[in-house]
């Protein structure tokens, strides 16, 4: 969607309700909010429609959109939660009127000591680098050998980038195909269960994986990066944050099925 092409920008936000309903947050609680939310940067906005019996949420977000550009009324710095957002209830009080105020913090997509794993040759260093700071200024955690191909230490890039990896992204040419090391780092990636998102720096009309490549990637879906460009790198990248959101809305669904279903 277009929403989510948007930069995300972690601030602290606040969001009115008149109803209250007498609900409660209990500190240390979970909530996902399934819809798309709308939130301001002002509090006085969002206290207008919260009222004097209402509840008051301010919120520190990690990925809200901020929208105000696109906006009828831009004084009002409108701000999106995006569907699926994760809250963790960190105090609510009340006051003497009835108006409740909530204090919530957003929940990163990725577990605290986990991240995404960018596997890639040296030849395609300056590309991949470019692609990882995009990913850190969107709150992705990444991880990847400074000098591709595993030169430094294959074990660290094993137990430690492919282990505590949420999301493998491997970065595919035919040098890719032909070094050891990635054939290694790729393989171990299937064996552990690790989602893989393959990103193509070759157009497929010169070149398509064959051999162990083929066999892993083959009913992946591709994120083609072969005419990545500086004017269009920020649009790709979001391509590539949709797959990576996408793997973890799965996997996480999964997760919550298996709890959910009773056992036999």
């Amino acid at each position: 969607t277009a929403l989510g092409k948007l930069p995300s920008r972690p601030a602290t936000v606040w969001r009115g309700v008149a109803s209250n309903n007498n609900i409660n947050f209990t500190e240390h609680d979970m909530h996902t909010w399934w819809s798309v939310t709308s939130c301001t940067s002002y509090l006085n906005v969002a206290g207008m429609f919260a009222g004097v019996i209402g509840i008051l949420f301010c919120i520190d977000s990690i990925y809200g959109k901020d929208i105000t550009k696109y906006s009828a009324n831009q004084s009002e710095e409108e701000v999106i939660l995006m569907p699926g957002t994760i809250l963790r209830a960190k105090c609510m009080r009340s006051e003497p009127t009835g108006l409740s105020i909530v204090h919530l913090e957003e929940c990163s997509r990725i577990p605290q000591g986990k991240h995404v794993m960018l596997s890639y040759t040296s030849s395609n260093q300056d590309i991949v680098s470019k692609i990882a700071d995009i990913l850190r200024d969107e709150n992705i955690p990444v991880w990847f050998d400074s000098n591709g191909d595993m030169k430094t230490d294959i074990y660290e890039s094993l137990t430690e980038g492919v282990e505590n990896a949420v999301i493998v992204c491997c970065f595919l040419t035919s040098d890719y195909e032909q070094s050891l090391s990635c054939q290694s780092e790729l393989q171990y990636a299937q064996k552990r269960q690790k989602p893989i998102i393959p990103c193509m720096l070759t157009s497929a009309t010169t070149w398509k994986p064959s051999d162990w490549l083929e066999e892993i990637t083959r009913e992946l879906v591709f994120v083609d990066f072969h005419d990545v460009s500086e004017s269009n790198i920020d649009a790709k990248v979001m391509e590539l944050i949709d797959q990576i959101e996408g793997q973890i809305a799965e996997k996480q669904n999964q997760r919550m099925q298996s709890i959910e279903e009773p056992t036999l």
